[in-house]
């Protein structure tokens, strides 16, 4: 069973459970503004426009694929979605929201594809020996895996990769957030607590040992401490607010 099935199975069993209502899903935007989906449910969004954006061409960036091949990604999306007391449609701030969900997601499908089934081999040329399975590379032909192994290995992509690596590398700050989204770990609190989580210690969280609660660096542990610090100075006043400073927590 394919992993579209899967999802469209869930999908259905949720709806029947639900008295065939449709199911509720929330948008991050009181928070932190970013519109991704919140709620029980949106695990079930992310998994159908992960599934959604697949048969996207990937020899491209994602500005560049025309919006026609795109089209068929927001029809079922068109109703009105309240929030608050505002009344938004797909094409206003719900869509981009959306489209930058989906825009990630037809990224990590891609990395994933390079990860597996590029990068390991030798040369180009061997890659092309070993497209994807049906599975993964679905009914796209041999033609396009050859098109999406040039645009790959094109030097002026290459240098880039390389530098991108480079950059990564220089980030001593690792994560451990796993699949849930930053907004969805905030909105989980928020429907527990009554209140959204300290920002800080929302990133601690992300940074740390879900088990112990420990930082496997110490990196992650002073960047902890360096921002505690800042922002127990800005309760004391001793140093001014500043919006800048506010985004790298």
């Amino acid at each position: 069973m394919s992993d579209f099935n899967v999802t469209y199975k869930s999908l259905r069993k949720a709806f029947r459970e639900n008295n065939k209502q449709p199911l509720q899903l929330g948008f991050d935007y009181a928070d932190l503004g970013t519109f991704h989906p919140l709620g029980n449910f949106a695990s079930m969004l992310n998994s159908l426009m992960g599934e959604t954006v697949r048969p996207l061409p990937l020899a491209c960036e994602w500005e560049e694929i025309p919006e026609a091949f795109k089209a068929h990604i927001y029809p079922t999306l068109e109703d009105n979605v309240v929030i608050g007391s505002n009344v938004y449609t797909v094409g206003e701030r719900v869509r981009l929201g959306l489209e930058l969900k989906l825009r990630l997601l037809w990224r990590k499908n891609k990395n994933r594809i390079k990860a597996d089934h590029y990068t390991k081999h030798d040369s180009p040329d061997e890659a092309k020996n070993h497209p994807p399975s049906p599975r993964v590379w679905g009914d796209r032909t041999q033609d396009e895996w050859n098109e999406l192994v040039d645009w790959w290995s094109h030097p002026n992509r290459v240098s880039r990769s390389l530098q991108n690596a480079a950059n990564r590398a220089k980030n001593t700050i690792l994560t451990h957030q796993g699949k849930k989204s930053f907004a969805q770990g905030r909105n989980e609190y928020k429907v527990e607590k009554g209140h959204y989580e300290d920002l800080i210690e929302t990133w601690r969280k992300g940074h740390s040992s879900k088990k112990t609660g420990e930082f496997k660096t110490e990196q992650n542990k002073q960047r902890y401490l360096d921002m505690k610090a800042m922002q127990e100075m800005i309760k004391a006043s001793i140093i001014p607010i500043k919006k800048s400073c506010m985004k790298s927590f």
